[in-house]
This record gives structure tokens, C-alpha cells and sequence, in this order.
């Protein structure tokens, strides 16, 4: 089944942390390969709840990153694919 995102908490990323976001929807398997617009950001781990309703990711920021949107793409084992604009918002370095 396509994955689908119905929220995302905990979106704003910093630079130079590391975030623990969760992401809402339905259909995600902890081998939901997960992409972002911007590529220098580590995706360090993935894990999706037993329902599939959760994603939760932990993603670190470069220290040196521009602040500016950042874009998300879902796609699970079987293909389908998901996408959402604007998921994350990089906030500006301190």
C-alpha cells in the first residue's frame, strides 16, 4: 500500500543537532527508505510502529546549513512513493 503523511511533529531542524521527528500517517514499515531535498542532512535512523501509523526519524543538520524548507519523499519495500514539500523547516544558525 502507498504510504501517506498526514502530519509531521517536531519539524523544525537546527544546525549542528541532532532531532527526533515523528511523522503521521499510515502504511510506513521500518524499511521505509526516507529522502530529503537536502542532501547533507544524515538521516540516522528510521522506525515505524507496529500500526504503520508512525515514522519516527532522527535526523542531523550540518552545522554550516542555510536555513530554508526542506522537502520529504517516502518510498516503501513494494515502490509506492509519497511525497511532501516543506516537511522540515531548517532553522538559522545561531
Amino acid at each position: 500500500a502507498a504510504p501517506t503523511i498526514k502530519a509531521v511533529k517536531n519539524s523544525t531542524l537546527v544546525p549542528g543537532k541532532t532531532t527526533k521527528t515523528t511523522i503521521k500517517g499510515k502504511s510506513f514499515t521500518p524499511v521505509t527508505r526516507v529522502q530529503l531535498s537536502k542532501k547533507s542532512i544524515t538521516v540516522d535512523s528510521v522506525s515505524a510502529n507496529k500500526s504503520g501509523r508512525k515514522l519516527i526519524l532522527e535526523l542531523t543538520v550540518p552545522g554550516n546549513m542555510k536555513s530554508g524548507p526542506v522537502n520529504l519523499k517516502l518510498t516503501n519495500p513494494d515502490g509506492d512513493v509519497v511525497k511532501k514539500k516543506k516537511a522540515f523547516q531548517v532553522k538559522k544558525a545561531k
